[in-house]
């Protein structure tokens, strides 16, 4: 009978009675900067007051901020790159490509292999019509996904599929499709694409550089574009596919030289300059960020060899490179047997190789050990991403700035 009546009785606590949280907004406000969007996202439904206070911090840009720079350092969950390809398959079945998260966690370097966890994104129509597949995108965006160019700053993955734009949020369940440019042209006289965070005025941007002479940017602060000004010398020359951007700088590769040479554009001011890279002429070659700066991985094969990889890095504080840098070489990898493209450096140090027959492999820049990726979920990876971090930066921030 106690028993019974203390069951009534919590009950009757629990229908009259308000939760109350002695915690001051400030406390709250750091534990917040703590949580992954999901939960943070999750827990607007507890009471009235966390609704309010976490709908209102979400769109604060001094808290974004802080747990932006939280995520970048994989304190939500482990380092995770942004994939394209598609299931293992069984003859006869059709293919659908997708977007995976391929998240690898550190083990201290124990393990021989290592079998990173497989995440497929659900990528959300802008319209909330459910989920977007090989079809609908094909119809939305007027290209298939595999033929779409892929890139991703601060959470935000940008689809880049012939005239139309589509920035995307997962985190947030958030996206849109661009406004037309203010000049339309034909989107194949496009030479070169990329997408940065300018930390002048703490705006996201989209840049394109046209063959006549012309570079657009787009602001994510005012959802506009804007002529910056003419374009650089040899468009028609640049890799269409921006290589990197750090501290407000997009760097592109010229193709068809005889030596390794990068096209650099500020955000902010919109001016470029062509910067000669060390070494010599690469096979396969990408620019990293890497201890706050700019690395240079570069793979070269002459005849009758397996080839030889090199790092490079400069001693420029501003973290940026310029023609004037002073190159240093840190690595030098000779016949790496298998090895035909290094792909990206994580921020545990491990240089991530591209081998022969779609093997995949992990170099660490310290230790020098080779270890074998093992990627057993997905076939026909068609594209290898930065690093992706959840994020709160909306793609629909405008005004936030």
């Amino acid at each position: 009978m106690a028993r019974h009546n203390l069951r009534a009785y919590l009950r009757h606590i629990a229908k009259t009675v308000r939760p109350s949280f002695w915690m001051p907004e400030e406390m709250l406000y750091e534990i917040f900067s703590w949580l992954p969007p999901e939960s943070l996202i999750r827990f607007k439904c507890v009471c009235k007051s966390w609704y309010s206070l976490i709908t209102s911090i979400i769109k604060n840009p001094f808290f974004v901020a802080t747990h932006l720079g939280k995520a970048q350092n994989n304190v939500f969950s482990p380092e995770s790159l942004l994939i394209v390809g598609h299931h293992v398959v069984r003859p006869g079945q059709r293919i659908n490509h997708n977007i995976f998260l391929l998240n690898v966690s550190d083990d201290g370097g124990e393990k021989d292999e290592i079998h990173p966890v497989i995440e497929e994104l659900d990528l959300r129509s802008p319209w909330g019509r459910g989920n977007m597949r090989d079809d609908k995108f094909r119809r939305m965006m007027g290209s298939d996904l595999c033929k779409t160019e892929f890139y991703h700053c601060d959470g935000i993955i940008c689809l880049m599929a012939r005239d139309k734009i589509m920035l995307w949020n997962p985190a947030l369940v958030d996206s849109k499709i661009l406004p037309p440019a203010n000049n339309v042209f034909n989107w194949k006289k496009v030479e070169a694409t990329g997408i940065g965070y300018d930390p002048i005025a703490t705006d996201y941007k989209i840049l394109r550089i046209w063959t006549h002479d012309l570079i657009e940017m787009y602001s994510l602060n005012t959802n506009t574009w804007n002529e910056t000004s003419k374009g650089p010398d040899k468009v028609n020359m640049l890799e269409y596919k921006m290589e990197v951007c750090h501290k407000g700088v997009c760097y592109w590769f010229f193709n068809g030289c005889r030596k390794n040479m990068v096209r650099s554009v500020n955000l902010h001011s919109g001016q470029s300059q062509i910067i000669p890279l060390p070494g010599r002429k690469s096979c396969s070659r990408t620019l990293q960020v890497w201890n706050d700066s700019i690395a240079f991985v570069s793979f070269h094969r002459r005849k009758g060899t397996t080839g030889s990889i090199e790092m490079w890095v400069t001693r420029n504080y501003s973290g940026t490179i310029s023609d004037s840098s002073l190159w240093i070489k840190y690595l030098s990898i000779v016949n790496p047997e298998g090895i035909r493209r290094p792909l990206r450096i994580l921020k545990g140090d491990e240089l991530l190789l591209k081998g022969e027959d779609e093997s995949f492999f992990f170099y660490n820049l310290h230790t020098r050990r080779l270890r074998k990726l093992i990627i057993d979920e997905i076939g026909g990876i068609i594209f290898w991403g930065s690093s992706y971090v959840e994020s709160l930066v909306s793609v629909n921030r405008q005004g936030q700035a």
